[in-house]
Order: C-alpha cells, then structure tokens, then sequence
C-alpha cells in the first residue's frame, strides 16, 4: 500500500508544474482585507454532503451513493454565524511575529460541527489557548472541484477557498454556508496557521484521486490539496500549515448493513485509506505540519474505539473525539510555538475526555 501511495503521489509531483516550487512557510504574497472581526466565537456551519453519481454506477458505487446520502442528513442543519473569536494570549514568537496567534480552520463538517453549541474544534482550541481564530469549515465540502468544472468558482472547495484568500475570487461561495462575514474579516498576512481538513467527501463524491498528466487538474483530491496547499503559502507570508488527513471512519448502507471501514470500502477508484495516505503524503511533500487523524499516530481512534470517537453515521466526529482532535491540534501548535517541549510518544485517549 505505501508504495503505491509513494509512487501515485511522485508521479503527480513529476508531472507537476508547480514541483519547482518547494511549499515554503514564508510566503510570497499576502491579500489585504479588513481585520475588523467582531469579538465572539468562531463561525462555521453544516450544510449537505455534496454526492456525486459516477457515469457507470456499480453496486459498491451504489452504496457509496447512499452513505453520502446518509451523512448528507446528518451535515444539512444550516447554523446561526458568530464572528471570529478573538485572542487574550500574547505569544512572542508567533510565526507573523505581531505577539498574537491567528488560526483560520479550513474544513468540511469535522469542523463547522459543533460551532452552534460552542463544542466545534476551532471553539475548543480557542477556549484552550485564548488564540484568536477563524473557522470556515464548511459541511459536505471537498478539496476538490467538480468534474469537469475544475476552473468554476462555484462553491467553497479547498481549492476555491485558496482563490479566494489569494484575492482571486469573492467570498460569494460562503454564502449558501453562512460564513461570508467571516472569511471577509480574514487578513491573510495575518495568519499565524491554517488548519486543514479534507478528504471523505471527495472519496464520498468518487471524485478521482490523481491525475498525473495534468498536475493542475483541481477535479482530482490529490490534485486539489498539492495545488490548494501551495497556494495558501501564496496567500499568507510565514504562515504554517497543519494538514489533517481524513479521520478513520466506518461505513454504513441506507439499510444499516456494515460495509467496511476504510481500510476495506472502496470508491471507483481506491480505499478511503488510500486517499487519506495519499493526503499525509501531499502535506509531507509541501511541508506541511501532519496530523495523521486515521492510523492511530496521534488519536487513539480505530476499529475499538470508533463508538466512543463517531457518530451513529460512522464519519462524524461525536462531541468527545472532537475534544481529542482539538487537543492534538493545540499540542501541534503550541509545540511550534515553543510552548509544549513534549513529543508524543503514544496516542492522545478519548477516556480521558
């Protein structure tokens, strides 16, 4: 599986235009916006899991369908916007070195959950840390624009939302989400970190996972994350980039029929692990700060625990594995602030939490 992994993502790399350019956390240009954020907590929002149909549709295709379907449900609640939540904390050593840290979170519904009650991953790691932070996380979102629509700024897609902070685009594809205030109080020469999540709704949607003849073919996940990951080192001078790949998850059909978790259950094109070794990958290759969220590196979250970390739909994180997956990030990024000298030796439990 690792060479296949390796060898899929150097083909991308050696086909990529961009592979001259190393991912670099002091960047070359910064967007100016207004900073003028209201003081309150994060925004995020649920929304639906984008599905889509593949042109010759299997029976496992079928049941890709219906899972999407299934965490579509769970995803469409639209939420209340509240404004960013702003930082009490000075840090002298801050990447932006103004003494204040600045966190956007980019995601799908792992993050904009639990923003309605204050329980979302970016409300966790502010109340935490005191860090000022901004979450866009978006529910049913993917890395990856829609086949055959890869250059349409139609939607809030990781590789749209970094048109966006490059200025390239308006922040109208955040507004069926509900954040478009929010994303345009975001200084990009202002951010500390990015956080990024994505990947199951790519592998959900049977968007394709490379396409090595064409590095800026954005319609493919790994496509999308190597070119939306170069250009938010465009976007944001010195910021650092925590890459999450997709959590471990456990599938379901419409008639509550286990299908396999990831290691098994498979699009058109591979295991959802595949697509989250190839994500860990991409973010080796640019540099990034990885957070492993599926082979148990960092959370101890697999086949044992999935009951106390998911949700009934086997993809979403309960409120408890999203207080897991906060901690990891406030541990990734205070070590890199020279604020926690710890390394982790084992995985961070949920029965502590």
């Amino acid at each position: 599986m690792k060479k296949r992994l390796t060898r899929l993502t150097a083909l991308l790399l050696g086909a990529s235009m961009l592979s001259a350019c190393s991912f670099d956390t002091t960047v070359k240009k910064a967007a100016s916006e207004s900073n003028s954020a209201n003081a309150s907590n994060s925004a995020s929002v649920s929304s639906v899991s984008a599905t889509e149909a593949s042109s010759t549709v299997s029976s496992l295709e079928a049941s890709t369908a219906d899972i999407a379907a299934n965490a579509s449900t769970e995803a469409s609640s639209t939420e209340q916007v509240d404004t960013a939540s702003e930082s009490s904390t000075t840090v002298l050593n801050d990447p932006t070195g103004d003494g204040q840290v600045v966190i956007v979170f980019l995601g799908d519904s792992q993050f904009a959950n639990g923003r309605e009650d204050g329980t979302s991953i970016s409300d966790l790691v502010h109340n935490s840390t005191g860090y000022t932070v901004y979450n866009l996380g978006c529910g049913g979102t993917t890395a990856s624009t829609k086949v055959g629509e890869q250059y349409q700024y139609s939607d809030a897609s990781f590789y749209n939302v970094s048109e966006f902070l490059n200025g390239r685009g308006d922040s109208s594809i955040f507004d069926y989400y509900g954040v478009a205030d929010i994303a345009n109080s975001i200084d990009p020469a202002k951010v500390d970190y990015y956080v990024v999540e994505y990947g199951v709704n790519d592998f959900l949607s049977n968007r394709p996972q490379a396409d090595t003849t064409d590095s800026k073919n954005v319609s493919c996940y790994v496509n999308a994350m190597h070119v939306a990951l170069f250009q938010l080192s465009q976007a944001s001078p010195k910021a650092r980039i925590v890459c999450c790949s997709p959590i471990y998850c456990q599938f379901w059909g419409k008639d509550g029929a286990f299908l396999g978790d990831g290691n098994m259950y498979h699009n058109s094109y591979a295991t959802y692990e595949e697509y989250a070794g190839n994500c860990i990958q991409t973010a080796e290759n640019e540099g990034c700060i990885i957070f492993d969220a599926y082979h148990g590196r960092f959370m101890d979250l697999d086949t044992y625990t999935a009951k106390d970390y998911l949700a009934e739909d086997g993809i979403h994180l309960t409120p408890r594995g999203r207080k897991v997956f906060a901690a990891v990030v406030t541990h990734l990024i205070n070590r890199q602030l020279g604020l926690d000298d710890t390394y982790l030796d084992n995985p961070y439990k949920i029965d502590n939490y």
